[in-house]
Protein backbone atom coordinates (compact mmCIF):
# COMPACT_ATOMS: atom_id res chain seq x y z
CA UNK A 1 0.00 0.00 0.00
CA UNK A 2 1.47 3.41 -0.95
CA UNK A 3 2.60 5.35 2.11
CA UNK A 4 0.55 8.50 1.51
CA UNK A 5 -2.78 6.77 0.73
CA UNK A 6 -3.49 6.44 4.45
CA UNK A 7 -2.73 8.17 7.71
CA UNK A 8 1.01 7.88 8.22
CA UNK A 9 2.50 6.65 11.46
CA UNK A 10 6.01 6.35 12.80
CA UNK A 11 5.88 2.63 11.97
CA UNK A 12 4.62 3.06 8.38
CA UNK A 13 7.26 5.71 7.67
CA UNK A 14 10.03 3.53 9.08
CA UNK A 15 8.90 0.53 7.00
CA UNK A 16 8.85 2.65 3.83
CA UNK A 17 12.41 3.85 4.42
CA UNK A 18 13.78 0.49 5.51
CA UNK A 19 13.73 -0.91 1.97
CA UNK A 20 16.98 -2.03 0.32
CA UNK A 21 17.35 0.91 -2.05
CA UNK A 22 20.34 2.99 -3.06
CA UNK A 23 18.36 6.22 -3.43
CA UNK A 24 15.15 7.33 -1.73
CA UNK A 25 13.30 10.32 -3.20
CA UNK A 26 10.74 11.83 -0.84
CA UNK A 27 8.34 14.62 -1.80
CA UNK A 28 6.29 14.67 1.37
CA UNK A 29 6.54 15.93 4.92
CA UNK A 30 4.78 18.11 7.50
CA UNK A 31 2.10 20.57 6.28
CA UNK A 32 3.46 23.72 4.62
CA UNK A 33 1.17 25.84 6.78
CA UNK A 34 3.71 28.10 8.45
CA UNK A 35 2.71 26.69 11.83
CA UNK A 36 3.90 23.08 12.11
CA UNK A 37 7.22 22.00 13.59
CA UNK A 38 7.36 18.26 12.92
CA UNK A 39 9.87 15.62 11.90
CA UNK A 40 10.58 11.91 12.00
CA UNK A 41 9.67 10.15 15.22
CA UNK A 42 11.78 7.55 17.01
CA UNK A 43 11.48 4.58 14.62
CA UNK A 44 11.71 6.62 11.42
CA UNK A 45 14.70 8.58 12.68
CA UNK A 46 16.46 5.36 13.68
CA UNK A 47 15.86 3.86 10.22
CA UNK A 48 17.05 7.02 8.41
CA UNK A 49 20.22 7.13 10.50
CA UNK A 50 20.86 3.42 9.97
CA UNK A 51 20.33 3.62 6.22
CA UNK A 52 22.55 6.69 5.92
CA UNK A 53 25.34 4.86 7.72
CA UNK A 54 24.98 1.21 6.67
CA UNK A 55 22.79 1.21 3.57
CA UNK A 56 24.19 0.54 0.10
CA UNK A 57 26.60 -2.06 1.53
CA UNK A 58 28.04 0.37 4.06
CA UNK A 59 28.47 3.32 1.66
CA UNK A 60 25.27 4.98 2.84
CA UNK A 61 21.87 5.15 1.17
CA UNK A 62 20.94 8.52 -0.31
CA UNK A 63 17.81 10.37 0.80
CA UNK A 64 16.62 13.26 -1.38
CA UNK A 65 13.97 15.34 0.33
CA UNK A 66 11.88 18.17 -1.13
CA UNK A 67 12.11 21.43 0.82
CA UNK A 68 8.41 22.20 0.60
CA UNK A 69 6.14 24.79 -1.01
CA UNK A 70 5.28 26.92 2.01
CA UNK A 71 6.58 30.25 0.78
CA UNK A 72 3.11 31.81 0.62
CA UNK A 73 2.48 30.95 4.27
CA UNK A 74 5.96 32.17 5.30
CA UNK A 75 6.93 28.63 6.25
CA UNK A 76 10.53 27.68 6.97
CA UNK A 77 11.91 24.21 6.22
CA UNK A 78 14.21 24.60 9.22
CA UNK A 79 11.19 23.35 11.22
CA UNK A 80 10.70 20.39 8.87
CA UNK A 81 12.63 17.67 10.66
CA UNK A 82 12.91 15.55 7.51
CA UNK A 83 14.64 18.31 5.54
CA UNK A 84 16.58 19.73 8.48
CA UNK A 85 18.38 16.45 9.16
CA UNK A 86 22.12 15.71 8.79
CA UNK A 87 21.38 12.18 7.55
CA UNK A 88 19.37 13.37 4.56
CA UNK A 89 21.60 13.87 1.53
CA UNK A 90 20.76 16.38 -1.16
CA UNK A 91 17.84 17.52 0.89
CA UNK A 92 15.54 20.37 0.12
CA UNK A 93 15.92 20.68 -3.63
CA UNK A 94 14.02 23.86 -4.35
CA UNK A 95 12.50 24.34 -7.82
CA UNK A 96 13.52 27.66 -9.38
CA UNK A 97 12.92 29.39 -12.69
CA UNK A 98 15.70 29.77 -15.26
CA UNK A 99 15.14 33.53 -15.57
CA UNK A 100 16.68 33.86 -12.12
CA UNK A 101 13.49 34.39 -10.12
CA UNK A 102 12.14 32.17 -7.36
CA UNK A 103 8.53 30.92 -7.47
CA UNK A 104 6.37 32.57 -4.80
CA UNK A 105 5.89 29.28 -2.93
CA UNK A 106 9.64 28.67 -2.56
CA UNK A 107 10.56 27.65 0.98
CA UNK A 108 14.05 28.20 2.31
CA UNK A 109 16.27 27.10 5.17
CA UNK A 110 20.00 26.60 5.86
CA UNK A 111 19.76 22.83 5.29
CA UNK A 112 19.23 23.23 1.51
CA UNK A 113 22.26 22.13 -0.49
CA UNK A 114 21.23 22.77 -4.09
CA UNK A 115 18.34 23.50 -6.46
CA UNK A 116 17.05 22.67 -9.93
CA UNK A 117 15.52 24.78 -12.70
CA UNK A 118 11.75 24.51 -13.03
CA UNK A 119 11.04 25.56 -16.59
CA UNK A 120 13.71 23.30 -18.07
CA UNK A 121 11.72 20.25 -16.98
CA UNK A 122 8.86 20.64 -19.43
CA UNK A 123 5.45 19.14 -18.72
CA UNK A 124 5.68 16.47 -16.03
CA UNK A 125 3.13 13.69 -15.61
CA UNK A 126 3.19 11.53 -12.51
CA UNK A 127 1.01 9.26 -10.40
CA UNK A 128 -0.87 10.78 -7.48
CA UNK A 129 -1.74 9.15 -4.14
CA UNK A 130 -4.92 7.65 -5.66
CA UNK A 131 -3.04 5.93 -8.46
CA UNK A 132 -4.30 8.41 -11.07
CA UNK A 133 -2.23 10.29 -13.63
CA UNK A 134 -1.54 13.87 -12.62
CA UNK A 135 -0.40 16.29 -15.37
CA UNK A 136 0.38 19.01 -12.82
CA UNK A 137 3.56 17.73 -11.24
CA UNK A 138 5.57 20.75 -10.14
CA UNK A 139 7.06 22.54 -7.14
CA UNK A 140 9.75 21.11 -4.91
CA UNK A 141 7.96 17.74 -5.16
CA UNK A 142 9.12 17.56 -8.78
CA UNK A 143 12.59 18.83 -7.94
CA UNK A 144 13.53 15.94 -5.65
CA UNK A 145 13.09 13.19 -8.31
CA UNK A 146 15.17 15.20 -10.78
CA UNK A 147 18.04 15.30 -8.30
CA UNK A 148 17.57 11.61 -7.48
CA UNK A 149 17.87 10.80 -11.19
CA UNK A 150 21.07 12.83 -11.39
CA UNK A 151 22.51 10.97 -8.41
CA UNK A 152 21.61 7.68 -10.10
CA UNK A 153 23.68 8.74 -13.13
CA UNK A 154 26.57 9.59 -10.82
CA UNK A 155 26.37 6.21 -9.06
CA UNK A 156 26.10 4.38 -12.38
CA UNK A 157 29.58 5.59 -13.23
CA UNK A 158 31.03 5.69 -9.70
CA UNK A 159 29.12 3.14 -7.57
CA UNK A 160 31.69 3.17 -4.74
CA UNK A 161 31.17 6.80 -3.74
CA UNK A 162 30.11 7.25 -0.12
CA UNK A 163 27.16 9.33 0.99
CA UNK A 164 29.46 11.99 2.43
CA UNK A 165 31.61 12.13 -0.72
CA UNK A 166 28.44 12.73 -2.71
CA UNK A 167 27.54 15.55 -0.32
CA UNK A 168 30.86 17.21 -1.14
CA UNK A 169 30.32 16.74 -4.88
CA UNK A 170 26.86 18.33 -4.62
CA UNK A 171 28.16 21.33 -2.68
CA UNK A 172 31.27 22.01 -4.78
CA UNK A 173 29.61 21.02 -8.05
CA UNK A 174 26.59 23.31 -7.59
CA UNK A 175 26.53 26.24 -10.01
CA UNK A 176 25.67 29.54 -8.33
CA UNK A 177 26.39 31.56 -11.50
CA UNK A 178 23.17 30.30 -13.10
CA UNK A 179 21.12 32.66 -10.92
CA UNK A 180 22.80 35.88 -11.98
CA UNK A 181 19.58 37.88 -11.73
CA UNK A 182 19.33 37.31 -8.00
CA UNK A 183 20.42 40.37 -6.08
CA UNK A 184 23.97 40.18 -4.79
CA UNK A 185 22.58 40.70 -1.29
CA UNK A 186 20.74 37.38 -1.58
CA UNK A 187 24.04 35.52 -1.76
CA UNK A 188 26.67 35.14 0.94
CA UNK A 189 30.20 33.79 0.60
CA UNK A 190 31.31 31.75 3.57
CA UNK A 191 34.88 31.64 4.87
CA UNK A 192 35.60 28.55 2.74
CA UNK A 193 34.81 30.56 -0.41
CA UNK A 194 31.44 28.93 -1.13
CA UNK A 195 28.48 31.10 -2.19
CA UNK A 196 25.13 30.14 -0.68
CA UNK A 197 21.54 31.30 -0.72
CA UNK A 198 18.79 30.37 1.73
CA UNK A 199 16.40 29.33 -1.06
CA UNK A 200 18.88 27.86 -3.53
CA UNK A 201 21.57 26.31 -1.35
CA UNK A 202 24.97 26.44 -3.06
CA UNK A 203 23.47 26.77 -6.56
CA UNK A 204 21.92 24.72 -9.34
CA UNK A 205 22.46 20.95 -9.30
CA UNK A 206 24.93 19.82 -11.98
CA UNK A 207 25.76 16.18 -12.72
CA UNK A 208 28.37 17.24 -15.28
CA UNK A 209 30.29 19.33 -12.77
CA UNK A 210 30.04 16.60 -10.12
CA UNK A 211 31.48 14.04 -12.54
CA UNK A 212 34.36 16.42 -13.26
CA UNK A 213 35.14 16.66 -9.55
CA UNK A 214 35.22 12.94 -8.71
CA UNK A 215 38.88 12.50 -9.63
CA UNK A 216 39.88 15.23 -7.16
CA UNK A 217 38.31 13.55 -4.12
CA UNK A 218 40.79 12.53 -1.43
CA UNK A 219 41.54 8.81 -1.47
CA UNK A 220 40.95 7.38 1.04
CA UNK A 221 38.18 9.68 2.20
CA UNK A 222 38.90 11.47 5.51
CA UNK A 223 37.28 9.94 8.58
CA UNK A 224 34.02 11.48 9.73
CA UNK A 225 34.36 13.21 13.11
CA UNK A 226 31.78 14.64 15.48
CA UNK A 227 32.06 17.09 18.37
CA UNK A 228 29.27 17.84 20.83
CA UNK A 229 29.25 21.10 22.80
CA UNK A 230 26.52 21.98 25.30
CA UNK A 231 25.98 25.43 26.80
CA UNK A 232 23.84 26.89 29.54
CA UNK A 233 22.72 30.42 28.76
CA UNK A 234 23.26 32.76 31.70
CA UNK A 235 20.32 35.07 32.35
CA UNK A 236 18.39 33.58 29.44
CA UNK A 237 15.36 35.72 30.29
CA UNK A 238 16.97 38.79 28.70
CA UNK A 239 15.14 40.49 25.88
CA UNK A 240 15.60 38.34 22.79
CA UNK A 241 16.56 41.33 20.71
CA UNK A 242 19.49 41.96 23.01
CA UNK A 243 20.51 38.35 23.65
CA UNK A 244 23.59 37.24 21.72
CA UNK A 245 25.29 34.35 23.49
CA UNK A 246 28.91 33.43 22.81
CA UNK A 247 29.60 29.72 22.29
CA UNK A 248 33.26 28.74 22.49
CA UNK A 249 34.40 25.68 20.53
CA UNK A 250 37.80 24.34 21.54
CA UNK A 251 39.46 20.91 21.68
CA UNK A 252 37.51 19.74 18.64
CA UNK A 253 39.30 17.73 15.94
CA UNK A 254 36.93 18.93 13.21
CA UNK A 255 38.81 21.41 11.02
CA UNK A 256 36.63 21.18 7.91
CA UNK A 257 32.98 21.56 8.85
CA UNK A 258 30.23 19.78 6.95
CA UNK A 259 26.91 19.90 8.81
CA UNK A 260 26.27 21.83 12.00
CA UNK A 261 23.40 20.87 14.30
CA UNK A 262 22.19 23.62 16.60
CA UNK A 263 20.00 22.46 19.47
CA UNK A 264 17.77 25.09 21.06
CA UNK A 265 15.41 24.86 24.01
CA UNK A 266 13.33 27.96 24.79
CA UNK A 267 9.95 29.12 25.99
CA UNK A 268 8.02 31.94 24.34
CA UNK A 269 4.35 33.00 24.21
CA UNK A 270 4.42 33.33 20.39
CA UNK A 271 6.92 31.08 18.63
CA UNK A 272 6.50 32.67 15.21
CA UNK A 273 7.95 35.98 16.42
CA UNK A 274 11.40 34.47 16.95
CA UNK A 275 14.29 34.71 14.53
CA UNK A 276 17.53 32.85 15.26
CA UNK A 277 20.86 33.72 13.67
CA UNK A 278 24.30 32.20 14.06
CA UNK A 279 27.77 33.61 13.37
CA UNK A 280 30.77 31.36 12.83
CA UNK A 281 34.25 32.13 14.24
CA UNK A 282 35.22 33.25 10.73
CA UNK A 283 32.42 35.84 10.67
CA UNK A 284 29.83 34.15 8.41
CA UNK A 285 26.21 34.88 9.41
CA UNK A 286 23.48 32.29 8.74
CA UNK A 287 19.81 32.58 9.67
CA UNK A 288 18.85 29.32 11.37
CA UNK A 289 15.15 30.26 11.62
CA UNK A 290 13.14 33.07 10.07
CA UNK A 291 10.02 34.53 11.67
CA UNK A 292 6.74 32.78 10.83
CA UNK A 293 3.89 35.28 11.32
CA UNK A 294 1.18 32.58 11.26
CA UNK A 295 2.79 30.55 14.04
CA UNK A 296 1.05 31.56 17.27
CA UNK A 297 2.20 28.49 19.21
CA UNK A 298 2.80 29.32 22.88
CA UNK A 299 4.55 26.09 23.92
CA UNK A 300 8.02 27.32 22.98
CA UNK A 301 10.53 25.27 21.02
CA UNK A 302 12.85 22.32 21.56
CA UNK A 303 14.53 21.66 18.23
CA UNK A 304 17.70 20.67 16.39
CA UNK A 305 18.46 22.87 13.37
CA UNK A 306 20.70 21.45 10.66
CA UNK A 307 22.88 24.10 8.99
CA UNK A 308 24.92 23.27 5.89
CA UNK A 309 25.94 26.75 4.78
CA UNK A 310 29.07 26.89 6.95
CA UNK A 311 30.41 24.05 4.77
CA UNK A 312 34.21 23.87 4.67
CA UNK A 313 34.87 26.39 7.47
CA UNK A 314 37.08 25.76 10.50
CA UNK A 315 34.68 25.72 13.49
CA UNK A 316 37.35 26.36 16.12
CA UNK A 317 36.77 29.59 18.03
CA UNK A 318 33.88 31.66 19.34
CA UNK A 319 30.44 31.22 17.80
CA UNK A 320 27.64 33.72 18.43
CA UNK A 321 23.95 32.80 18.53
CA UNK A 322 21.45 35.64 18.37
CA UNK A 323 17.79 35.42 19.37
CA UNK A 324 15.67 38.18 17.89
CA UNK A 325 12.11 38.81 19.11
CA UNK A 326 9.72 40.76 16.88
CA UNK A 327 8.60 42.74 19.97
CA UNK A 328 11.77 43.06 22.06
CA UNK A 329 10.27 45.69 24.35
CA UNK A 330 7.83 43.11 25.72
CA UNK A 331 10.74 41.14 27.19
CA UNK A 332 9.06 37.84 26.46
CA UNK A 333 10.49 34.33 26.57
CA UNK A 334 13.49 32.58 28.02
CA UNK A 335 16.40 30.61 26.58
CA UNK A 336 17.00 27.40 28.51
CA UNK A 337 19.82 25.65 26.66
CA UNK A 338 21.85 25.63 23.45
CA UNK A 339 24.02 22.87 22.00
CA UNK A 340 26.26 22.45 18.95
CA UNK A 341 26.99 19.18 17.16
CA UNK A 342 29.74 19.62 14.60
CA UNK A 343 30.15 17.10 11.76
CA UNK A 344 33.28 17.16 9.60
CA UNK A 345 36.86 16.03 9.14
CA UNK A 346 40.36 16.90 10.28
CA UNK A 347 41.62 16.80 6.68
CA UNK A 348 40.18 18.24 3.47
CA UNK A 349 37.92 15.98 1.43
CA UNK A 350 39.61 16.96 -1.81
CA UNK A 351 43.16 15.80 -2.53
CA UNK A 352 45.95 18.33 -2.04
CA UNK A 353 48.14 16.27 -4.37
CA UNK A 354 46.16 17.69 -7.27
CA UNK A 355 46.75 21.42 -7.03
CA UNK A 356 43.99 22.86 -9.15
CA UNK A 357 41.01 25.06 -8.59
CA UNK A 358 37.78 23.28 -7.65
CA UNK A 359 35.94 25.81 -9.76
CA UNK A 360 38.00 24.82 -12.78
CA UNK A 361 37.49 21.15 -12.02
CA UNK A 362 33.75 21.69 -11.65
CA UNK A 363 33.74 23.38 -15.04
CA UNK A 364 35.39 20.28 -16.46
CA UNK A 365 38.95 21.50 -16.73
CA UNK A 366 41.99 21.69 -14.48
CA UNK A 367 45.28 23.53 -14.59
CA UNK A 368 46.99 20.21 -15.30
CA UNK A 369 44.60 19.61 -18.18
CA UNK A 370 45.29 23.04 -19.57
CA UNK A 371 49.04 22.50 -19.20
CA UNK A 372 48.87 19.15 -20.97
CA UNK A 373 46.68 20.67 -23.65
CA UNK A 374 49.15 23.50 -24.18
CA UNK A 375 52.09 21.07 -24.28
CA UNK A 376 50.23 18.92 -26.77
CA UNK A 377 49.45 21.97 -28.88
CA UNK A 378 53.09 23.08 -28.83
CA UNK A 379 54.35 19.59 -29.70
CA UNK A 380 51.75 19.26 -32.41
CA UNK A 381 52.76 22.63 -33.83
CA UNK A 382 56.44 21.65 -33.77
CA UNK A 383 55.68 18.36 -35.48
CA UNK A 384 53.56 20.06 -38.11
CA UNK A 385 56.12 22.84 -38.60
CA UNK A 386 58.96 20.33 -38.74
CA UNK A 387 57.03 18.18 -41.15
CA UNK A 388 56.29 21.11 -43.41
CA UNK A 389 59.91 22.23 -43.27
CA UNK A 390 61.05 18.70 -44.12
CA UNK A 391 58.64 18.55 -47.04
CA UNK A 392 59.82 21.96 -48.18
CA UNK A 393 63.47 20.88 -47.99
CA UNK A 394 62.71 17.67 -49.86
CA UNK A 395 60.84 19.64 -52.49
CA UNK A 396 63.75 22.04 -52.89
CA UNK A 397 66.17 19.09 -53.10
CA UNK A 398 64.05 17.45 -55.78
CA UNK A 399 63.85 20.74 -57.66
CA UNK A 400 67.61 21.13 -57.35
CA UNK A 401 68.20 17.58 -58.53
CA UNK A 402 65.84 18.16 -61.42
CA UNK A 403 67.68 21.34 -62.30
CA UNK A 404 71.03 19.54 -62.24
CA UNK A 405 69.62 16.77 -64.40
CA UNK A 406 68.32 19.33 -66.86
CA UNK A 407 71.70 21.09 -66.92
CA UNK A 408 73.54 17.78 -67.24
CA UNK A 409 71.22 16.71 -70.06
CA UNK A 410 71.74 20.09 -71.70
CA UNK A 411 75.53 19.78 -71.36
CA UNK A 412 75.42 16.25 -72.72
CA UNK A 413 73.29 17.49 -75.62
CA UNK A 414 75.75 20.27 -76.38
CA UNK A 415 78.69 17.84 -76.30
CA UNK A 416 76.89 15.44 -78.63
CA UNK A 417 76.10 18.34 -80.96
CA UNK A 418 79.75 19.43 -80.97
CA UNK A 419 80.87 15.87 -81.69
CA UNK A 420 78.44 15.66 -84.63
CA UNK A 421 79.71 19.00 -85.98
CA UNK A 422 83.33 17.89 -85.64
CA UNK A 423 82.60 14.64 -87.48
CA UNK A 424 80.81 16.52 -90.23
CA UNK A 425 83.75 18.92 -90.72
CA UNK A 426 86.14 16.01 -90.82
Amino acid sequence: TPLLTRVTTDYSESVAMAQQADIFTCSWGPPDDGISALGPLTLAQKVISGQAEKGRSGLGSLFVWAAGNGGKTFDDCALDGFVSNPNIIGRGKELEQSNGTAPPDSEGCPAILTSVVADNLGEQVSVDSRGQCSPAFYGSSAAAPVVAAGLAILLEKYPKLTRRQINHLIVHGANAEHYQKFAASDWTKNAAGLNFNRLLGFGVFSVERMLALVSSLANPAPEHLQCVKRFQIQDGSNTFGELAAQLSVKSCDVKYLEHLEVGVTLVHPRRGDIRIRLRSPAGTWVTALERRPLDTTSTGLEWNFTISHFWGEDPTGDWVIEFDDKLPSKKRGKILAVSLILHGTIQPSFSKAKQFSLDEAAAGRSSHSWLLAMLFLVLFSLVVYGGLEYLGIQRRIRRSESSWRILEEADEGEEEAREEIDMAEA
